[in-house]
């Protein structure tokens, strides 16, 4: 069989396998907003380095809190339950990224709660949280034998995030600096959570 005909025959006898390529597509137009998160907290924002230590404290604090005990969690009542319950964190520490008063209250609320296309892949804080549960039933969906034609496939997407990257930094010297933040967002909460929810929980 050529490498082609091992990827097709893969698409066809996996039937999450879409579903799933849909969502890494998503992920990676994270890289719209993740060269320019920074500059907007320093540039926009006004955050100095100790509000960036803050952030990247609370960051790594949150996700040390919460790792085990959501993880626990997930075990018992399902991974796709325990991700779809913290991602709207996530969603509401992009919208403090943007909308937030002051510089230590961004500080605070993306280094708790996170932010899509901040600290990737999962965000930061209870964002990264998230991502834990959600990367582990990707893996669980597919057979230990196909795991690496599934990564193979998956790695391909990566130009995707090379013109979301491009795409970003037209966006952010045309002006439409919350454009460039929101549409991660937008993708993530539209096209991937609805994607997400078709697929089976992955715990049995």
């Amino acid at each position: 069989m050529t490498l082609l005909g091992g990827y097709r025959e893969l698409i066809k006898s996996e039937k999450w396998l879409k579903h799933w390529l849909i969502i890494m597509t998503v992920l990676r137009l994270g890289s719209i907003s993740m060269p320019f998160a920074p500059l907007w907290i320093v540039e926009i924002k006004k955050a100095d380095q100790y509000l960036l230590g803050l952030l990247g404290t609370l960051s790594i604090g949150t996700s040390l809190l919460l790792q085990i005990p959501m993880g626990k969690l997930a075990d018992k009542i399902g991974r796709k339950k325990i991700f779809l319950m913290l991602r709207p964190f996530t969603y509401l520490g992009t919208l403090l990224l943007i909308w937030a008063p002051d510089p230590l209250t961004l500080a605070i609320a993306v280094g708790i709660l996170g932010a899509v296309g901040v600290m990737a892949p999962g965000g930061g804080g209870i964002g990264n949280v998230s991502f834990i549960p959600f990367i582990t039933m990707y893996w669980e969906s597919f057979p230990a034998e196909k795991r690496g034609r599934v990564q193979g496939i998956s790695g391909l997407l990566d130009v995707v995030g090379s013109f979301a990257s491009l795409l970003g930094g037209f966006l952010w010297q045309a002006g439409y600096m919350e454009l460039v933040l929101i549409i991660p967002l937008l993708a993530d909460a539209l096209i991937l959570v609805p994607t997400f929810m078709r697929i089976p929980e992955s715990l049995t």
